[in-house]
């Protein structure tokens, strides 16, 4: 807030108001001359209470100082307080003053730039050693939401102010005194907590204290529920703000599809509210809070800062290791997100790197730094700055890759299938931005905004590495490297990539010899081959891989000969000879044995496919020859004229006995009760038929149903033995 940025300023304003007074023998001072003294030259104490009221909308303040003068005097010099002065808000109001029972006069005077003004009274000169108490009381009257010259919020169950305290070190006190139904945050450490009656007091004691407090009231709010991919979502705002409710609902609805675009990614849900609070407006930030499952926002209305916070659900600690990468990446998808539908919000200023405030981002959240106020006001920009650099000659499709691997895992030595590794650093994410643009020049923005120099050292390593790793790369082919290179090149460690590089002679001669006579062959190289070399991760199985990679390759070229000799379009007898064979089925399995590295396997078969391929035609001869043997058998046994006459003859016979024989009455046919179905048969798995509801019936439940036929016309035949004159009506 900006009544915090500038109380630090006004600390020691008392110090402007000594007095100097020089004596000297023979002259007579008509006057002092002021003068500042010494710090060490007056003792400050000071006891400030905040009281809320929140049916006047206002905070009631009172402050007392007791101030002492420490500055003795000389021979020649004497030193005496004439006045005090503290800083209180630009917007306070009442403002009064007394000291021993008596009204001060007040005077006061904006300081430009610090949302403050300076408050000023005078009193009789306060020589050395003595004292004086001035009791301070105004008013921080609220102003309504998004109001531009008053920073104060107070309504209904919400309240955000300024506190400060002034004083010397171990001698200030602060008390807040709100309603017992409110939570209480400050960007002021070590407040702690007391309680009596319906109202809690909040204590902080120690040195000079500036910041911001809210209270609120977590049962007072306005809400409108929306859904978010599958989760229902409560958007939360202070009582009667009608207008944020419908900026937030819209906002979330727009920009959560563009969200997921740039990620690459789904909603993954974790969030249960979206809330409007003054806590950001104390704390000077909006958060993601991935425990409480909320996202808590200002007053403001700016997309950036809501889709920056959404985005979190994607990139946090959880994903992302470090300050610098998760916020300035982060920003750089809300700005995107925000550009896309034409929104509107935060923009961080330019960061100066060679400012006084400037530090190595890698040291951001480094242990035992002290963050503050100053240190995020510089450390968000010079993050988006850096990272915006590194992503600048990223495509948007680019952009998106390198983000859904950041939140996915990955690295950029990863095989598709790989399982992730953890959380994305600045090695690895290094490594993403030039796997998606291997042209971007993204270690310029490291050493400039991220790295200190012991870090910054390992970049010229990595470029000596990657030419290894490339070189590596060429060598065998279109594979990947084996895991054992791509794992240390993953974890940056260079020295045990150059010892697997040059293990590898050997393998990448294989691999290349395989790929080629694969390709000569025209069959497919061998799964279990390249999984082989791919996963590869110790010396033993670099060396293995020398002699069985050769194996593989001349293996392939026997299956590419068998496969070739039985493929293609041929004569028609040689066809049948190949399908009587089964030399397509041979193929195939030699080809199956292949990639699945069953390499003595399929030699044999391969072997054994070509062998037969030259009786082909014979056998093709032979069951042409068997088929017409048959055929005519058939043609004899039905369609013969002999054949057709005893049909004809046994029709003759039995036509008088059907004559002599009485009526009886038809009877009805009864149903042929269904079969039950039986275990699966092998005939039905051949032809790929499944038995089961709403399926084909199996070859075995056509051969039953056909039965079913056979008796039921049995039973005809029997009808009409019994009874000739029955079939002729």
């Amino acid at each position: 807030m900006e009544s915090g940025q500038g109380a630090g300023r006004l600390r020691r304003v008392t110090a402007g108001l000594f007095v100097l007074a020089a004596l000297s023998a023979g002259l007579v001072m008509t006057g002092p001359s002021a003068t500042a003294a010494p710090n060490d030259g007056v003792a400050e104490t000071s006891r400030t209470r905040y009281v809320l009221d929140e049916k006047k909308r206002t905070v009631r303040v009172k402050t007392d100082i007791t101030v002492t003068n420490q500055q003795a005097s000389t021979a020649t010099t004497y030193y005496f307080l004439t006045g005090h002065a503290i800083p209180i808000p630009a917007g306070a109001e009442r403002i009064k003053a007394t000291s021993n029972g008596s009204k001060l006069a007040v005077s006061t005077e904006k300081v430009k730039g610090t949302g403050l003004k300076v408050a000023s009274v005078s009193f009789p000169d306060l020589h050395y050693g003595k004292s004086r108490t001035i009791t301070w009381t105004y008013e921080l009257p609220g102003a309504p939401v998004r109001a531009k010259k008053n920073n104060i919020r107070i309504g209904d169950g919400y309240a955000v102010f300024p506190v400060l305290g002034v004083g010397d070190d171990d001698s200030v006190t602060v008390e807040i005194v709100l309603p017992k139904s409110m939570e209480f945050s400050s960007s002021v450490p070590g407040f702690k907590k007391t309680t009596k009656g319906d109202r809690t007091t909040w204590k902080a004691s120690g040195d000079f204290i500036e910041g911001g407090v809210s209270a609120r009231d977590p049962k007072a709010f306005d809400e409108q529920r929306i859904t978010i991919g599958d989760n229902r979502v409560s958007l939360q705002s202070f009582p009667g703000d009608e207008e944020w409710l419908e900026f937030a609902e819209k906002q979330v609805r727009a920009g959560l599809p563009v969200l997921e675009k740039t990620i690459g990614a789904e909603w993954p849900g974790g969030l249960d509210a979206v809330r409007e609070d003054v806590s950001s407006e104390a704390l000077g930030y909006a958060w993601f809070d991935e425990d409480a499952k909320e996202i808590v926002v200002s007053e403001d209305l700016d997309s950036v800062v809501l889709f920056h916070e959404m985005t979190h659900a994607w990139i946090n600690p959880n994903t992302v290791n470090g300050r610098w990468l998760s916020e300035g990446l982060t920003e750089v998808v809300a700005q995107r997100a925000a550009e896309e539908v034409g929104a509107e919000g935060q923009k961080y200023g330019k960061a100066k790197r060679g400012s006084k405030e400037a530090f190595a981002l890698l040291d951001w959240d480094a242990v035992g730094r002290d963050v503050t106020a100053e240190v995020d006001a510089y450390g968000y920009p010079a993050a988006y700055a850096a990272v915006s650099a590194m992503v600048s000659d990223l495509s948007d499709e680019e952009l998106t890759a390198v983000v859904a691997d950041v939140y996915r895992g990955r690295t950029a030595y990863d095989r598709p299938d790989d399982e992730p590794h953890g959380v994305t650093d600045w090695r690895r994410f290094l490594d993403l931005v030039q796997l998606h643009d291997p042209d971007a020049s993204a270690e310029k923005s490291l050493r400039r905004w991220v790295l200190p120099r012991a870090e910054a050292k390992e970049l010229s390593q990595r470029a000596q590495a990657r030419k290894t790793y490339a070189a590596a790369d060429r060598a065998n082919g279109v594979w990947l490297p084996p895991e054992g290179l791509r794992r240390a090149m993953a974890s940056w460690a260079f020295d045990d990539a150059a010892t697997v590089a040059g293990l590898l002679e050997g393998a990448d001669a294989g691999a290349r010899e395989l790929q080629a006579a694969a390709k000569a062959a025209g069959v497919p190289v061998s799964a279990a081959a390249r999984e082989a070399y791919e996963s590869a991760d110790l010396a033993d199985e670099y060396r293995s891989l020398a002699t069985s990679l050769p194996r593989a390759a001349k293996v392939t070229t026997e299956v590419g000969a068998a496969t070739a000799a039985v493929e293609g379009v041929q004569n028609p007898v040689t066809e049948l000879g190949e399908l009587v064979l089964l030399l397509d089925l041979g193929g195939a399995s030699a080809r199956a044995d292949l990639d699945d590295g069953h390499l003595q396997d399929a030699a044999a078969t391969a072997a054994g496919v070509q062998k037969r391929a030259g009786w082909a035609f014979v056998a093709g001869l032979v069951a042409l020859v068997l088929l017409a043997v048959a055929a005519y058998a058939v043609f004899r046994l039905f369609w013969s004229p002999s054949a057709r006459r005893r049909r004809a003859e046994r029709r003759a016979s039995r036509a008088p006995a059907r004559a002599s024989r009485p009526a009886t009455p038809v009877q009805p046919v009864q149903p042929v009760q269904p079969i039950q179905p039986g275990p699966p048969s092998v005939g039905g798995e051949l032809f790929g038929v499944e038995r089961g509801p709403d399926r084909p019936r199996s070859v075995e439940q056509l051969r039953r149903d056909d039965l079913g036929v056979q008796l039921q016309k049995r039973e005809e035949l029997r009808r009409f033995l019994r009874d000739p004159s029955a079939d002729e009506e």
